[in-house]
């Protein structure tokens, strides 16, 4: 995503320097400004039960719930943009994406020093809120990214907030990705391979 930050390093950033409060009226306000009404909500369908920001108040789980899972991501994004480019200041973007990311070289420092690189998709969106061909893509680009860089083929995949379903196996099996990564801790069994 050259150029722009990653919904979620915005996130970061604004809950630093706002405040998880500060950032949610800023949010809410901004969102009823530019789209007003009702919040439009996804559910939580691809979650089965997980407990989602337990240990924060009601309030705050709610509001996280939103920014990552549950309002759309055409309607987060433009907010998200809109909060950062008024709390950093226009041209701020470049410089925290020169001091968030790691650089082509960096990468290849890594690679020298033997470390793996895996993907972890295009936008860190997560997979299941995405039909099929938009989670092949998320996958796809970062594999292909990964790809020009070492000259591999295979790699393995983090999931993004480490949600995964059906379409999410069958676009990594079509790009003929070897495993992904999830933050489900079970045991592993055959069925997993």
């Amino acid at each position: 995503l050259e150029g722009k930050l990653l919904e979620i390093q915005k996130i970061e950033f604004l809950m630093k320097k706002l405040g998880i409060n500060g950032f949610r009226g800023a949010f809410y306000a901004e969102y009823e400004r530019v789209f007003g009404g009702e919040i439009e909500r996804e559910p939580l369908d691809f979650a089965g039960g997980y407990a989602f920001y337990r240990y924060d108040d009601e309030a705050v789980r709610r509001f996280k719930l939103d920014l990552n899972y549950r309002i759309p991501y055409p309607q987060v994004v433009p907010i998200l943009d809109a909060l950062f480019a008024e709390t950093f200041g226009t041209e701020s973007e470049a410089e925290a994406i020169r001091e968030t990311y790691l650089s082509i070289d960096d990468l290849k420092r890594l690679l020298d020093r033997g470390f793996e690189l895996g993907v972890h998709t295009h936008r860190h969106r997560v997979l299941p809120r995405l039909d099929f061909e938009a989670q092949k893509r998320e996958i796809e680009i970062g594999a292909a990214f990964l790809g020009d860089l070492t000259g591999q083929t295979e790699f393995t995949v983090a999931y993004p907030y480490g949600f995964h379903d059906e379409n999410t196996h069958r676009a990594m099996r079509e790009l003929g990705l070897r495993a992904g990564l999830t933050m489900e801790r079970r045991a592993i069994g055959p069925q997993d391979l």
